[in-house]
């Protein structure tokens, strides 16, 4: 270790080293992740929730 207590090359310098491409596919998939949730919890796609044409 070295005297600041972090391992040698290990990103303790901040937030300056993070990939911002992951960083956006995370989101992504965590607001997919909480829409999917949505539309099964809350039933939006049951049959009597689609309207039908004729």
């Amino acid at each position: 270790m070295s005297a600041s207590g972090s391992a040698p090359g290990s990103a303790a310098t901040g937030s300056n080293n993070r990939i911002t491409v992951i960083d956006a596919l995370r989101g992504t998939a965590l607001v997919g992740l909480f829409l999917l949730h949505t539309i099964e919890h809350f039933d939006f796609l049951s049959d009597a929730a689609v309207p039908r044409l004729g």
